[in-house]
């Protein structure tokens, strides 16, 4: 058993020794260690007589309250006629009394009780410090979390004040906030995900290391979601150099960022002032972002009397023909049908009931990728979040993202349906390079398609025209051929299908920047 330190308080000095000799302290987990040098022996625990001449037990305790940062447990002695007294004495804070003549059984078990009050003191101190060492060491992070409860309201003033205490911090009157909050669009949070994600990450990273360079700052991330960087500075005219390194972070990151930067705000309170400020301008400049359908309202909408189902048929059959100008045009029809009212929440009714339409659609026709599915559904799940005319955005972004989809994936049907067809094409081009007539037409007739249509199959597959690939070809043997040195110019030329010299050698520069002649001498050994 650890033993702990003991002090006894007693004015009579007969009755100080009888204390200390009659009872065996150690087996109860004490040891005696003064008389009355409470401050120089800063003892656990305190046992100490009721009534004494030169000072009361109670005028005592208050004594060493004040004296001491930790005080000690006390045990107060009483006689049966200062019984009241020794109560009074528990309510102001001993932990407990004995009744002379002591009782030894009682005496134990008070001390066991007093004794277990002390260990868990002793415990809890040692977290503290424990904490304290912990905090002290990871500062930062620390200050970071604790200014975010603040600055969200669950902390309050006080206890805000207390942790800069603890973390020997002080914010002087000198001393100005400026709060910002950055993100990516949060249409991209709903279209394309990986990409916002991404987007984010680098955002975050960039302002970070820049703020870094000049302002104490702390980064954290509300209840919302929005990203806050919390600045502080000692001078003044902060808020343009802030504004400066938003605009450049857009234009060097390429990135679609929507910012707001709160006004200069000094001492404790500028801190949340700050913070709410930038919030309330992110809500509006978020809102504001969405700007696809700004044109004035068509003056022809009025007299056509089209209704919803009319314009929704639009946009569907714009999907399916891949047309986006034709889509566009739908779209700012749609929003000029919805009524005119002060709350955009009705009109995501309509909203929902389009994509919905469409997400069907597309289900039924070509079919939805993961990726697609996965954003319609995003959609969804943030429509309430987000406003009438940015959700409009939204899905005309989902929309156009549906005509790439379906363009991607006829392409890749093209791929497949015409791949034998493109094998034997290809190889009669090769058969047939260095015949000068050699053409589409040709070609086509040989794999017995259609001429337009096999190039604009050929385009889809081998993403070059027939044309462009049949010169890069000739192009590249007659490199070959040159380099090799077997064959003379005019021999090249002959093989490779282009038996006019002088165009040959016009074309050649045009596709390697040296005339034949030139080419041959650099290349050879």
């Amino acid at each position: 058993m650890e033993l702990l330190k003991m002090v006894i308080v007693d004015d009579e000095p007969i009755t100080l020794q009888g204390l200390v000799r009659t009872y065996d302290w150690e087996s109860m987990g004490f040891q005696v260690t003064g008389f009355a040098v409470i401050k120089q022996v800063r003892p656990h625990l305190v046992l100490t007589d009721i009534r004494m001449k030169e000072m009361t037990g109670l005028e005592m305790m208050e004594a060493v309250g004040e004296e001491l940062a930790e005080e000690p447990v006390f045990v107060v002695i009483s006689a049966y006629r200062d019984f009241e007294y020794a109560k009074k004495a528990c309510e102001v804070g001993a932990f407990s009394y004995l009744v002379k003549p002591i009782d030894e059984e009682q005496l134990q078990e008070v001390m066991r009780s007093a004794y277990e009050k002390c260990m868990e003191k002793i415990k809890s101190e040692q977290e503290r410090e424990n904490l304290k060492r912990i905090l002290m060491g990871d500062q930062h992070n620390y200050l970071q979390v604790m200014t975010q409860k603040y600055l969200q309201g669950s902390l309050d003033d006080e206890k805000m004040q207390e942790v800069l205490r603890i973390l020997r911090l002080e914010i002087r009157g000198t001393q100005r906030f400026i709060c910002v909050c950055a993100d990516i669009d949060i249409s991209y949070k709903i279209t394309d995900p990986l990409y916002y994600e991404t987007e984010r990450t680098c955002l975050f990273r960039y302002l970070e290391q820049v703020f870094k360079e000049s302002y104490e700052f702390q980064s954290m991330e509300t209840e919302n979601g929005n990203h806050v960087f919390l600045l502080g500075t000692q001078t003044h005219g902060g808020v343009e150099e802030v504004r400066r390194s938003l605009k450049e972070a857009a234009e060097k990151l390429k990135s679609p960022v929507v910012s707001a930067v709160s006004g200069e705000y000094p001492g404790f309170c500028g801190m949340k002032k700050s913070f709410w400020q930038a919030l309330r301008f992110f809500e509006t400049a978020s809102e504001a972002g969405a700007n696809a359908f700004t044109a004035n309202r068509p003056e022809e909408a009025g007299k056509e009397h089209v209704s919803f189902s009319d314009v929704e048929k639009t946009i569907m059959n714009a999907i399916r023909k891949n047309d986006k100008a034709q889509l566009k045009e739908a779209m700012v029809k749609f929003v000029y049908l919805l009524p005119e009212q002060k709350s955009g929440d009705s009109h995501k009714k309509y909203i929902h009931r389009l994509a919905v339409l469409v997400e069907f659609m597309l289900q039924d026709s070509y079919g939805l990728t993961k990726e697609l599915e996965h954003n319609f559904q995003n959609l969804y799940t943030n429509l309430n979040q987000i406003s009438m005319m940015k959700a409009i955005d939204i899905c005309y972004r989902l929309f156009g993202q549906a005509i790439d989809e379906r363009m991607r994936s006829a392409k890749s049907r093209d791929i497949a349906f015409f791949s034998e067809y493109m094998s034997k094409a290809l190889a009669y081009i090769d058969e047939n390079i260095q015949d000068e007539t050699l053409s589409l037409t040709a070609v086509a007739a040989e794999v017995y398609l259609n001429p337009v249509y096999f190039g604009r199959v050929f385009k889809n597959t081998q993403n070059i025209s027939f044309k462009q690939y049949l010169l890069d070809l000739r192009m590249e043997l007659a490199k070959k051929l040159i380099v090799e040195g077997k064959d003379s110019i005019s021999a090249v030329c002959e093989k490779v299908g282009i038996p006019n010299r002088s165009y040959f050698s016009q074309v050649f520069k045009q596709h390697t920047g040296m005339l034949p002649s030139e080419y041959k001498k650099e290349h050879e050994t």
